[in-house]
């Protein structure tokens, strides 16, 4: 959980150039990237619709943008700084970035729906940060999703509590490096 929960500002200095959002690697032919919009997000990449129909239908607001950020695709000195992120979005940026090989989408795409939740929950705090939230805060409004999922009986209470008291602990861990 707190692998992920780098701030935005870490990535600043990772340019276009470097991620390579159209998919193709230095010295390649450029692959076919899959563009979707579905109910108005654009997902860029290749995903499964229908987890992302799904995820998209829990949040309280969707994201415009989904960029799904093949791995391979990047260089391997911008793979290393990537290294342990599940998402993230540039400062000053609306499009959640979602890296292709990270475990919440994997599991997300072979899981249950507790799985879906929990992408769910990581690009809401990805969208946390593009409306200019810190850490801190970006796991409360986390937090606060959780409880909505609890109330319309999306999760068990106890597992949800749980869930909460995670994201809790992580933006705790998050003031006590301040």
């Amino acid at each position: 959980m707190c692998r992920r929960a780098f701030t935005a500002a870490v990535f600043v200095y990772l340019t276009s150039a470097n991620l390579c959002f159209a998919g193709q690697r230095a010295n390649r032919e450029p692959r076919r990237v899959p563009v979707r919009v579905i109910d108005g997000t654009t997902i860029v990449g290749h995903s499964d619709p229908v987890v992302w129909k799904t995820v998209l239908d829990l949040l309280p607001v969707r994201p415009r943008r989904v960029e799904l950020l093949d791995l391979d695709s990047v260089s391997a000195d911008a793979r290393r700084r990537l290294r342990g992120l599940d998402a993230f979005v540039l400062a000053g940026q609306t499009t959640v970035v979602v890296i292709r090989q990270s475990a919440t989408l994997r599991r997300a795409e072979t899981g249950d729906a507790i799985d879906r939740l929990a992408l769910a929950s990581l690009i809401w705090h990805e969208l946390a940060h593009s409306d200019g939230l810190d850490e801190r805060a970006a796991f409360e409004r986390e937090q606060e999703l959780w409880r909505t999922f609890i109330a319309r009986g999306l999760v068990d209470a106890g597992i949800g509590m749980a869930y909460i008291t995670l994201l809790g602990d992580a933006g705790s861990q998050v003031r006590a490096l301040r």
